[in-house]
């Protein structure tokens, strides 16, 4: 294969799988990757490669799917309103204070609440390129605690790609020790796809 890896994803959202979803409440995903049984080569997106970001696509997809996003909706009263930057190496990148409100152990910052900045950096990270995209899964590794009271920052960038599947990285750090990493697979689906205004 040329040292590019295969993407595989697994349980749900498999190829294999793609004439299941429509029995699991997910009728309008687009399995575009293949016909059930067919493997898929994955797109090696190189680092460094900014390829398809576009802050004008971030924007309209923000205001069509995501403004009310508890992370990074503008709209939302409770919401934290991350602002998220597209960086020249195609990555985003957000400042987060830690406010104590949202400890899990006193003093820390929450595990939920770092895997929810986590998702939302590669969410964001698919939305400049002007993919509207879920978490089909994610992983995260707690490498340090993150102490409240402090700023953060959360990057993100995308890995691997063949639509509808992608494979996005994030970290947070602090102080420029980074503590908690993430690696996530998403998939496009029609249930969120821009919808055109009605007249």
């Amino acid at each position: 294969m040329s040292g590019l890896s295969r993407l595989e994803p697994e349980g749900p959202w498999s190829a294999q799988n793609a004439r299941a979803r429509t029995s699991i409440g997910l009728p309008n995903i687009v399995a575009r990757a293949g016909q059930a049984g067919e493997r898929v080569d994955a797109v090696a997106v190189e680092e460094g490669d900014s390829a398809g970001v576009n802050g004008e696509a971030d924007l309209k997809l923000h205001e069509a799917l995501h403004d009310t996003c508890l992370l990074c909706g503008s709209k939302n009263p409770v919401g934290l309103k991350l602002e998220f930057e597209a960086e020249n190496d195609g990555s985003v990148v957000a400042q987060f204070l830690c406010q104590f409100r949202f400890e899990g152990y006193k003093g820390f910052l929450h595990g939920g609440v770092a895997a929810a900045l986590l998702d939302s950096a590669m969410t964001n990270c698919l939305f400049v390129r002007g993919i509207a995209a879920f978490t089909a899964g994610l992983n995260v590794a707690y490498k340090k605690p993150v102490r409240c009271g402090r700023p953060v920052q959360v990057k993100a960038s995308l890995e691997k790609s063949f639509p509808p599947l992608y494979e996005l990285k994030a970290h947070l750090s602090q102080d420029g020790e980074i503590l908690v990493t993430a690696d996530a697979k998403f998939m496009e689906s029609e249930l969120i796809k821009p919808r055109a205004k009605e007249a």
